[in-house]
């Protein structure tokens, strides 16, 4: 029987499958394809089991056992400390497996440090072998040879060779060996078939190359169906020289057009959930989610004592192959935020928050990984195996309600860990965070491609695996200057001359040139229809055609591609304008939610206040911030002041305290806020924030003596529940003073605030003037004490007479002397004040949502700024010139 070589594994596939075409006999032999390592695979067991070779043969080690040692003969023998020794081990490894394939009788000279090195690693890597009793896949390629060119094992008779552009020393040695036998050796003679010329597509961006191959692809895909051509025979192929760059972005665009084109054709009805095109470049299994759940929750459970940034925690919690009801661990993250903890320990967590609502089988589960974690300082490599089981057969419940895709992760990945538990090479006993590290490694370098159960008419392959394949129709996407030909990449630990003179792969551009001009020109021949194509520009730079394709004459025309969103947009039915701008009313007696924060929204644009505070968008997701989130900050600074004054009272009493007494005063409440914080941040980040806070208020309570009238604090953070146009809003007034012109009331602020926006109306911060509808004193000022670490402490108060404190911002006296307010009395003011948080309070219970605001810099901030859509808005604005127009279709 004759023997087909082929140059990769999908290659291999398609000749199986045009030999199972070509071939109208009901029984017939399965011919032998096979790629080079396969061959030898097969070549091997049938010659040991012919007894024609040793029983005691040494123990084949994988590439992976082989780098790592690798690897640590590099922190061994290196003179200096690398920053990535795993990929330096790999290019290692690799100059030793191309030193023994095409080293010659020429003794080889290292004059260069990293020649040296390799050849210092390479003499300790051999002694290794020999002492060990281990051979690699290099070595055993050797054995192979010399056993074959011994008369061992079968020689076939007849050899063809498929999709090699190019064949190593060990293809042509073996090639001699076996013609020495009497086999015969053949290139595969490739049909020829009536092809167009190839056409050149200058795409605008790699966003234009990826939709216009898809479209392509799609469009032959269709003109083929149409010709009752069957599915199992079509072959369209998109080729990449980078294909790991384009694989996202075609496998999104190839979404986009075959929905359009398939989405009710009634052959595919029945495989509505697979796709019809095949991407070969897998996914490293550690990239997955559902892998990277997994092995999250090894990391975690390795090192239970060490605490996790809660965005690590929250991303496990709320993982949809997680245990416990994603509605219930949703709510238990969304309570565990508002603790503002930045860094927690999973160990301690659930005892700590016992208050909380942890799901039974979320608290199971953290039970048994703790009560599983490692007790010897290191272990066995079945030991890490077998702990590893444990931690994941802890989430296999979970299983049951995922995808076949996802079992077939978890089938790859237990079939990886055998693997990984087979290797012979690694050390005999490690440290558990060791066998985790090269666990991850060992997962990262291992692919997986879920397998499809229907035909798939479209391949996109790289440009070796496009080897000896025919196809209907072929784009070839990337092919500008600076990745076709690629650019040399020559291993550094081997003379560079030598490999010149080897041609061993990669090793200067005129070989990479030759290669991608074989390639090239085979690609053209491949298909009866081809485009070539490259982007012109690459994010900001300009990019220029591969050398290779810059001749070509025709010009492939761009079809119009519209994706399935916009497609929808285009037969949309005509629309009708109608204004929508009223929300359902509050019930009367009901309580807003938001205080007084909701009458601000409502003042600067009522669709947002609907939004935010009615809807709810305000209370979604608390951050989790490194530090000390804003509104912590505030709230300790607002609770020690609280403290202080409710202690303290009055100015006489502050002004009887020394400068001692102050400090350990405002020291020992700072301290008592500050203790629930040790457990989540570190101890000098904390220090350096209390300090700071400690530096503020120093600095308030220097303005608070310098006050030229004496007061009382009668009320601190007081709440109370306002009924205004018959709804009810619940606020808390930071502090109201009493002194002899009357009442002050006072609102903290840390960050930027101005008593101007009173002035103005309507008025732009009602939140003083609500405070004024809950005291019921003459009212002598009111305004803001602003403690900001950027611009300091200082008071900003309106007042009616001066004096009031040292620097009162504005007074009413002078202020009524002149410009909009002047003749006004300060009790017309108040009234006035009262009366526009009166008109807020009935246009939001009345349920007014129109799309009403000043400034956008005020809604900037807003948590439904998407949906308030302010493009649209702007836009609309722009179209309405008439002031009339746009007041009516604002309101």
């Amino acid at each position: 029987m004759t023997l087909h070589l082929t140059a990769n594994s999908r290659l291999t596939q398609a000749l199986k499958t045009q030999f199972a075409l070509q071939n109208d006999a009901s029984v017939s032999l399965t011919p032998r394809v096979q790629t080079w390592g396969q061959f030898w695979q097969s070549w091997q067991q049938q010659a040991w089991l012919r007894g024609e070779l040793p029983l005691n043969l040494p123990r084949l080690i994988s590439a992976f056992e082989a780098t790592q040692y690798w690897q640590q003969l590099l922190e061994h023998h290196s003179p200096t400390a690398l920053l990535n020794l795993a990929d330096t081990a790999k290019q290692l490894y690799q100059a030793w497996c191309l030193w023994l394939e095409y080293q010659d009788q020429t003794p080889l000279e290292f004059v260069t440090p990293e020649g040296r090195l390799f050849d210092l690693c390479r003499q300790d890597y051999q002694a290794w072998l020999s002492q060990q009793g281990f051979i690699d896949e290099p070595l055993l390629m050797q054995q192979r040879l010399d056993w074959f060119s011994q008369g061992k094992g079968s020689c076939p008779s007849d050899v063809v060779w498929h999709g090699f552009d190019e064949l190593t020393p060990n293809m042509k040695r073996w090639q001699s060996l076996a013609e020495q036998r009497g086999g015969q050796q053949r290139l595969a003679v490739e049909a020829t078939q009536q092809h167009k010329p190839s056409q050149l597509y200058p795409a605008a961006d790699s966003r234009d190359e990826c939709q216009q191959a898809a479209l392509f692809a799609t469009e032959v895909l269709q003109q083929a169906l149409a010709n009752q051509q069957p599915l199992n025979a079509i072959r369209i192929g998109i080729v990449a020289p980078n294909l790991a760059e384009i694989k996202s972005p075609i496998a999104f665009w190839l979404d986009q057009a075959l929905y359009q084109a398939f989405e009710d054709h009634p052959l595919l009805a029945q495989h509505s959930t697979e796709r019809l095109y095949n991407i070969s470049l897998g996914t490293p299994l550690s990239q997955l989610p559902y892998i990277a759940f997994l092995q999250q929750t090894l990391t975690m459970a390795a090192k239970p004592k060490q605490s996790l940034a809660y965005q690590d925690w929250s991303q496990w919690l709320t993982s949809p192959f997680q245990l416990g009801e994603l509605a219930a661990r949703q709510g238990l993250d969304n309570q565990l935020r508002k603790l503002q903890w930045a860094q927690i320990s999973w160990l301690e967590l659930p005892q700590r928050t016992e208050h909380l609502s942890w799901p039974k089988a979320l608290i199971d589960l953290l039970a048994g990984l703790q009560a599983h974690s490692p007790t010897t300082p290191s272990m066995t490599q079945g030991q890490f195996v077998d702990w590893v089981l444990h931690c994941v057969s802890l989430l296999d419940a979970k299983l049951a309600g995922l995808s076949s895709e996802i079992y077939q992760q978890r089938e790859k990945w237990q079939q990886t860990l055998d693997g990984f538990a087979a290797l012979a090479a690694l050390p005999k006993k490690q440290s558990l965070s060791t066998w985790l590290s090269q666990w991850q490694a060992y997962q990262a370098q291992t692919l997986h491609q879920a397998q499809s159960t229907w035909l798939q008419p479209i391949q996109v392959i790289g440009m070796l695996e496009a080897g000896g394949q025919r196809f209907d129709a072929l784009w070839v996407v990337g092919l500008d200057d600076e990745a076709w030909p690629r650019p040399p990449q020559p291993n550094a630990f081997l003379p560079l001359a030598w490999q010149r003179a080897q041609a061993c792969p990669r090793c200067d551009a005129q070989r990479e040139l030759h290669y991608a001009q074989t390639l090239t020109q085979r690609l053209q021949a491949s298909a009866r229809q081809s485009v070539l194509s490259y982007a012109r520009q690459k994010g900001e730079a300009i990019s220029l055609p591969s050398p290779l394709i810059a001749s070509l004459i025709e010009t492939y025309q761009a079809h119009l591609f519209h994706d399935a969103s916009h497609q929808a947009w285009l037969q949309r039915p005509e629309m009708q304008w109608v204004l929508q701008n009223q929300a359902p009313p509050i019930s009367l007696g009901e309580r807003v939610p938001g205080g007084s924060g909701i009458l601000k929204a409502q003042s600067q644009c009522p669709l947002m206040a609907f939004f935010d505070y009615r809807l709810g968008a305000k209370y979604g997701l608390d951050g989790v911030e490194d530090g000390l989130a804003s509104t912590d900050q505030g709230r300790i600074l607002h609770r020690v002041l609280q403290l202080f004054w409710q202690q303290t009272r009055t100015q006489t009493a502050l002004l009887a305290m020394d400068g001692n007494e102050l400090e350990q005063r405002l020291t020992d409440l700072l301290n008592t806020e500050f203790s629930p914080l040790q457990a989540h941040f570190s101890a000098s980040y904390l220090h350096q924030e209390q300090q700071r806070m400690l530096d503020l208020l120093r600095q308030w309570m220097a303005l608070e003596q310098a006050r030229p009238l004496g007061f009382e604090v009668v009320e601190t953070e007081q709440e109370q529940v306002l009924t205004l146009a018959g709804i009810e809003f619940k606020i808390s007034i930071d502090r109201i003073d009493q002194t002899e012109q009357g009442r002050l009331v006072l609102d903290y602020k840390t960050g930027q605030a101005t008593i101007n926006d009173l002035l103005c109306e309507p008025i732009r911060a009602p939140q003083l003037a609500v405070y004024l509808q809950a005291v019921s004193a003459p009212i002598a000022g009111l305004g803001y004490g602003l403690l900001s670490s950027d611009k300091g402490v200082n008071w900003n108060l309106l007042s009616e007479q001066p004096g009031l404190v040292a620097k009162t911002g504005k007074n009413w006296q002078k202020l009524s002397e002149k410009g909009d307010w002047q003749d006004v009395p300060w009790v017309d003011f108040i009234d006035f004040l009262q009366q526009q948080v009166n008109q807020l309070a009935q246009s939001l219970q009345q349920g007014d949502a129109s799309m009403r605001f000043d400034k956008e810099q005020d809604l900037v901030y807003s948590p439904s700024l998407l949906a308030l859509r302010l493009p649209e808005v702007k836009a609309q604005r722009a179209n309405i010139t008439d002031e009339d127009d746009l007041q009516q279709e604002l309101d």
